[in-house]
Order: C-alpha cells, then structure tokens, then sequence
C-alpha cells in the first residue's frame, strides 16, 4: 500500500493533521479526578488541592488518619486554683483547727511542730493532671533571727485525719497516729514529694505534679501533705533559735491562704513517639508507637 508523502506535487494529497481548537478557552476542570488541574483551587476543588503538611486540616478530606501534620487532636488546657479544705499545725496534745497559721519547726523550750494540709480534687477524676504546685504564704520565723534558709519537705499522709481533732497523737477521736507527729512508714510516705528552701517573707510555690496525679488517678487515696521542717532535727546551726510560721485557710486575706494549682487537660494528649499507643493515634497517624508485632 502507498501512500502520498510530504512532496507530493498536489499539496491536497499530502499528509495533514487537522486539529479544532478555540482562543483563550482554558481546559475544562474535572474536580474529584485526583489531579489539582490548573484552573482549580482549594476553594474551588478542595478534594483534589487539599496539601498535608500545609497546616490547616481539610475537612472532610483530612482527618488525624491520613494527616496528622494538620490535624492534631486538640486538647486544650484549664488552671484551677483550690483552697485548702482542711489545715492544722500539731504540737502537743491540743487541736489547732481555729488559727490563722500554720507551723514547722522548732523553737527552744517548746515542742516541735509539724503542719497538715489537704485539698479536694476529686472533681478532677478522668482528667490528665500536666502540673500541680502548692502555694505557701510564709510569713516569719517566730521567736528569734533565723540565721540561715530553712528546707520544707512534703510527705503524702497515709490515714486519714479529722481537721477538728487530730493533734500529735491522734488522727481521728478514735484512732491514733503509730507514732507522735506521724512517722515516715505507716503514717507518711518516707518519699519527699516535694520541697523548697524558704528565706525572705513572701509567696512560695512547690511542685506536687507526681503526687496529685496519683490522687486524680486512685492510685492512692488523697490524705493530704505533712509539711515538716528539717531544722527539727538540728540539721545546719538552726535548732532551737525560731519555728517557721505560714497562713492557714482561716487568714483573712485570700491571697495568701494556702492553694493548690493545677494545670489539667480534658482527656490525656497524644504524644507520638512516647512508646504508648495513646487513644487519639492509630497505625496511620503514628506507626511507631501504635505497631503490633
């Protein structure tokens, strides 16, 4: 078969290619085709021009599956200030629930004295605790010049106690601390959990974070702190010369009663690379912690 070539002498028979087209038409755009074509935009197609990694979450089309760059769960956070429920100093075999200060420390020719405090959380069971701080006003040390900072440790109480009748020896008006002034195996922790060195008069904050996660959590039933301090014992030059002396809930003055603050979110956060497979990943959007052999 022959066919006539480009040098045809009759210019009709030669090859041709023949093409219909129109001026400043713009290809048609097929929106859902998979292609962001370039007429079309995120405004215009969103399901072909959607971009992972751009920071905004697309949706319906990008959920925290198939982009977890733009679509992290939020989870925001809330600061709740407690006042707190119950306070007293032990010294002796006398209750102190009606003073508007609290005690730790020593002083010559007096006993020793040793502060409990508790707050309410329970509110906040099912949430993730991210910090709790105790706030202390402390005020001066009574009975001389302190010569030197003194160490305040906190302790989680193991028993309960009754604001209204604890005392060195008692806890209840029938039960008994084991031993005066609680020890550190049956009454209290024996692990500080936490403590700050105090100076000048003023508002003091300690971290507690540890502790009230495991009261918000039920891994211990939330007795309250023992705040003591460790010149009691005669560590460094300060025995016997002046006992440390805070504002309790009763002081006038709001501001400087005790408080707990706690920062807390709704739900626990995803945090990808942890180890856990927390409830807001998957194998998608986190395949390191969320694989299964």
């Amino acid at each position: 078969r022959r066919f006539k070539s480009r040098e045809s002498l009759l210019s009709s028979q030669r090859p041709w290619l023949i093409i219909d087209y129109s001026i400043n038409n713009p290809p048609t755009s097929n929106c859902g085709d998979g292609t962001c074509n370039g007429t079309e935009t995120k405004q215009t197609c969103l399901q072909d021009c959607k971009v992972c990694g751009d920071g905004t979450c697309d949706a319906p089309y990008e959920d925290l599956n198939n982009c977890a760059a733009d679509c992290q769960q939020e989870n925001p956070t809330t600061t709740i200030t407690s006042q707190a429920i119950a306070d007293i100093w032990l010294e002796g075999n006398f209750n102190t629930n009606s003073y508007d200060f609290l005690i730790a420390g020593l002083q010559s020719g007096t006993e020793k004295k040793r502060t409990l405090l508790k707050f309410d959380v329970s509110t906040l069971a099912g949430k993730s605790v991210n910090s709790a701080k105790l706030q202390l006003y402390y005020d001066y040390c009574h009975g001389g010049t302190p010569l030197a900072p003194a160490e305040i440790r906190l302790h989680r109480v193991k028993k309960s106690w009754e604001e209204n009748i604890a005392t060195r020896d008692k806890r209840t008006s029938s039960e008994y601390w084991s031993t005066p002034y609680l020890d550190f195996t049956n009454d209290a922790d024996s692990i500080i959990a936490g403590s700050l060195q105090i100076d000048a008069q003023g508002t003091y904050n300690i971290d507690i974070t540890n502790l009230v996660k495991t009261w918000v959590n039920g891994i211990y039933p939330n007795n309250g702190l023992l705040l003591w301090n460790t010149e009691e014992n005669g560590d460094g030059i300060m025995l016997g010369i002046c006992d440390r002396r805070f504002k309790s809930r009763e002081f006038s003055e709001a501001i400087k009663r005790p408080k707990l603050i706690i920062e807390y979110s709704s739900s626990p956060v995803a945090s990808c690379g942890n180890g856990l497979c927390d409830s807001t990943e998957t194998k998608q959007s986190c395949l390191q912690d969320c694989r299964a052999c």
